[in-house]
């Protein structure tokens, strides 16, 4: 076997392009895949600053140690994840490297600037840690990059990391994840940098070889807490395909990202059929089951919810009832953000229902509602586009109620589409003004006049919909629920709540006041 290049003796076999290189040649080619896909997917530029995520592992640094080599400016991102003799190995491969080459490393210690380390997670969710712990990572490197004004993330993404992913999603069905599987995520918020791939092409062996040539010392063993992922099992099997057929993950990856990503896409893009609207849910528990069993029967496309989702009795059981939904959408509240703000440490708190449920959550948690949408278009049959929002398409608290004069409303809703979808009064409703459409899903948790648990079902036309929940049942297990003082208080009102005009005339009151 000769060296494609310069028909030496070759070093290293790519069985899936039926080529061979000798170590001379082989750095140069690994390379030059890196600059296809960069350029290809119009990654980033020479004259943009780029972060590399390292982990210590051989594809971090190899795609550190390339950019370089092809004159990009890359510094690297290095989370001190507190497992064990495993973090304290990686972190010293990783200052090595930069120390070797003169490069820049940020490090982020985990337990020191978020008080836990990636082996509490596992402790926490009774589990695996690693779903938790990629969704801490992305929300530093994203932190980082944006509080230092880099533009773009880059991650060391293998062609087997990524197959194994597509593999996986498929599997279940993931078509939210399905459509947004590719080797670039665009921003869309000034808080959220892009996030690239540019391995994504090279496979695991090709980046092994690269570091072993380009003497790379990095830490050759998995991650411990990752022993008996989902991920590793479906590595396993795509290894063994590709023993067989050469190629077939490249074809698998490359083929889902030039036509059935589309695919994938175009469903959530053009109509959806239905969409259930579950707004202001407080972390009432029983009225979310009773809830979701309705919409189950309904089979909507997809269950958007419309913010304050946990601050309330069961924020961290309300958090997880709703991840393991396989169709979900979520708009922020401004709940959410106080949430937020009073883990972060940046706020005292304005109110115990949302510090008290801040107290409860877990860093993974308030990641989850971090990642929480300002608002969600879409394009639902018989209605066209709609705009789900928490309180105006503008704030997540502006008040709008059915007295708020109609020039107001409008100017609330300019440039918004037709029809306009909220929550935050917690009263259902639904009025015209001008050539648009106000409607209210109402309260799910905490639904004022009301004790039923109000939603709305979109498609073709509106419905606005109550469900009907055990409150002999639910008050007592609401007024339990520990860590927040006024459970009981809010349990019992449950069994009678404020009239919606009481409750209309005090949020206009506020509205006039600017309170």
């Amino acid at each position: 076997m000769r060296c494609i290049k310069c028909r030496r003796p070759a070093n290293v076999e790519v069985r899936r392009h039926r080529s061979a290189f000798c170590a001379g040649c082989y750095p140069g080619w690994f390379r030059d895949q890196v600059e296809r896909a960069v350029s290809h997917d119009r990654m980033f530029t020479r004259d943009q600053k780029v972060l590399v995520a390292i982990s210590g592992g051989k594809d971090s640094l190899a795609l550190w140690h390339a950019l370089l080599k092809l004159g990009y400016q890359a510094d690297g991102m290095y989370i001190r994840l507190g497992i064990a003799d495993y973090s304290r190995r990686s972190q010293a491969k990783s200052e090595a490297f930069a120390e070797k080459h003169g490069l820049t490393l940020h490090e982020v210690d985990l337990e020191g600037d978020a008080g836990f380390k990636v082996p509490d997670l596992a402790q926490e969710r009774d589990g695996k840690p690693c779903a938790s712990c990629g969704t801490v990572k992305r929300y530093h490197f994203n932190k980082l990059a944006a509080d230092l004004g880099y533009p773009v993330v880059a991650t060391g993404h293998n062609l087997d990391d990524e197959a194994a992913t597509l593999f996986g999603n498929v599997v279940h069905w993931q078509t939210d994840y399905l459509g947004r599987q590719g080797p670039v995520l665009e921003s869309t918020h000034p808080k959220l940098v892009r996030k690239v791939k540019p391995l994504y092409r090279l496979a695991e062996r090709d980046t092994a070889a690269y570091a072993v040539i380009e003497r790379i010392d990095y830490i050759l063993e998995e991650c411990p807490m990752a022993k008996g992922a989902k991920s590793l099992e479906y590595k396993d099997l795509l290894n063994r395909l590709e023993e067989s057929q050469p190629g077939a993950k490249h074809r698998f990856l490359v083929g889902f990202l030039k036509q059935g990503r589309q695919a994938v896409k175009r469903p959530l893009r053009m109509t959806l059929r239905k969409v259930a609207a579950l707004y202001d849910v407080h972390g009432n528990l029983p009225a979310l089951e009773a809830v979701l069993a309705e919409v189950e029967r309904e089979e909507p496309d997809l269950v958007l919810f419309g913010g304050d989702l946990a601050a309330g009795w069961y924020p961290v059981e309300v958090l997880d009832r709703v991840r393991a939904l396989p169709n979900a959408r979520f708009v922020s509240g401004n709940c959410e953000r106080e949430m937020i703000l009073f883990f972060d440490g940046r706020r005292q708190g304005r109110y115990e229902l949302t510090t008290d449920a801040a107290r409860k959550l877990s860093r993974a948690d308030r990641d989850f509602l971090a990642g929480f949408e300002p608002t969600v278009e879409l394009e639902i049959e018989g209605l066209g586009a709609v705009l789900f929002c928490h309180a105006t398409p503008r704030s997540d608290e502006t008040i709008l109620t059915p007295l708020t004069p109609d020039d107001e409303v409008e100017a609330e809703l300019a440039g918004a589409p037709r029809t306009v979808v909220y929550g935050h009064i917690h009263v259902q409703g639904d009025r015209r003004v001008g050539s648009q459409r106000l409607v209210n899903a109402g309260s799910v948790g905490l639904a004022y006049g009301d004790t039923a648990a109000c939603w709305a079902l979109l498609g073709p036309d509106v419905q606005l919909r109550r469900t009907q929940y055990d409150l002999e049942r639910a008050v007592p297990e609401l007024a339990a629920a520990p860590g927040w003082v006024g459970a009981r208080k809010w349990a019992e009102g449950r069994r009678q709540p404020p009239s919606a005009e009481e409750v209309i005339e005090q949020f206009e009151s506020q509205r006039k006041h600017k309170v």
